[in-house]
């Protein structure tokens, strides 16, 4: 179910901001299904793919990247990992 892939999604972000060391406060404000998006980003997937594990559309994600990259202020994939893993 959704519910049961947020909850995946979710336990999966945590493990990968624990062993990456992502910024946490960076995704604080940001929505499940945007924090999916961010995680695709940073594993290096292109947007049919992170649409394709997530099961909607290449442009959906688009869209919610384009509100990722508005809400953390950042213009580019490569931002967003800087952004995301830190220093």
């Amino acid at each position: 179910t959704t519910a049961t892939r947020i909850r995946a999604g979710r336990a999966e972000l945590e493990v990968l901001v624990a062993s990456t060391n992502v910024r946490s406060d960076a995704t604080a404000e940001l929505t499940d299904a945007e924090r999916e998006v961010v995680r695709g980003v940073v594993e290096g997937k292109s947007d049919a793919a992170i649409a394709e594990s997530r099961g909607t559309s290449a442009r959906t994600v688009a869209n919610q990247l384009r509100r990722v990259f508005t809400k953390l202020s950042v213009h580019s994939r490569g931002e967003l990992r800087a952004k995301i893993l830190g220093p």
